[in-house]
């Protein structure tokens, strides 16, 4: 009866912060409203009228088409341009060292976006912390002005790296 119980509570608590999608449609919410899901409009988020740059549902359904990304064309640039200066095999001190080569900066050390093992075994876990939220998590240590050694992913960059995930990572080895 408990279990039963709990299951029945996790499951709304998963429907109120939009995790549950539609029976046999592929939901998202486009940015429009963070809180609801439904079929995805395609649309993006009018970031400069205030809206969040958040897909907290799916953007689409695995095996759709991913608009021609894959891990070779889109993603392992994504990580690399964003990911790896905390999330990398080379970096082995959980240190706070500005500037040193070898600081993960607090990421756990199994979440390595240079071995694509490590990136298959945590979709989920990405997916939640560099396409979900306002403000996004992901990077952390973003600057209030970008510049070029701490570069920020752009929307549509988000956007893909989401569709990428949520229709089956693509050529990810």
């Amino acid at each position: 009866m408990l279990h039963r119980r709990l299951v029945s509570l996790f499951a709304g608590m998963l429907a109120a912060f939009g995790l549950v999608a539609g029976h046999g449609s592929v939901a998202g919410c486009g940015g429009k409203n963070p809180d609801a899901c439904g079929p995805y409009d395609g649309g993006f988020p009018n970031v400069d009228a205030g809206e969040s740059c958040s897909f907290p549902c799916p953007v689409a359904a695995p095996g759709d088409d991913a608009g021609g990304d894959d891990y070779a064309t889109f993603a392992s640039g994504f990580f690399g341009t964003y990911c790896v200066r905390c999330h990398a095999t080379t970096r082995t001190d959980n240190c706070q060292t500005a500037g040193s080569a070898t600081c993960r900066f607090g990421s756990p050390p199994t979440y390595n976006w240079d071995d694509p093992s490590s990136i298959a075994a945590h979709l989920p876990q990405i997916r939640a912390v560099v396409a979900v939220g306002v403000p996004l998590s992901m990077p952390p240590d973003l600057p209030s002005v970008p510049d070029a050694a701490r570069p920020a992913p752009t929307c549509s960059d988000r956007f893909r790296i989401a569709r990428w995930i949520d229709s089956g990572a693509a050529g990810l080895p």
